[in-house]
């Protein structure tokens, strides 16, 4: 695996670029004094996106996006302090929500 970025006092700075072996971007995010800080994106082998979201301070927050190797959306999970608090999956087809199951503060929940 190959990275490029740079470093301020020993640590992540700016925007780093993480390639997967096969040279395709995996991952691209900004570091501020070594936290992972703003939007973040990360990739499959196949150069397509697999996740994206935010980073506060090296935590994950908010909503972040999954979807499959063939860009069918998976699920959608709200992040508080790096935690998942809302998991919402989706099925095959990415857009039916008949057959969702989700999470609330990680006590599964079966929706009407």
């Amino acid at each position: 695996m190959h990275s490029t970025g740079e470093f301020k006092d020993g640590e992540y700075e700016g925007t780093w670029k993480v390639y997967h072996q096969n040279g395709v971007l995996k991952q691209i995010g900004d570091y501020s004094k070594g936290k992972a800080e703003g939007f973040w994106k990360f990739y499959h082998e196949n150069g397509r996106i697999w996740k994206y979201g935010d980073y506060v301070n090296d935590q994950k927050q908010g909503f972040w996006k999954y979807y499959t190797p063939e860009r069918i959306l998976e699920r959608t999970v709200l992040f508080k302090n790096n935690k998942p608090d809302i998991s919402v999956w989706q099925n095959k087809k990415g857009s039916d929500m008949k057959r969702t199951n989700a999470l609330i503060r990680n006590k599964p929940i079966i929706p009407n």
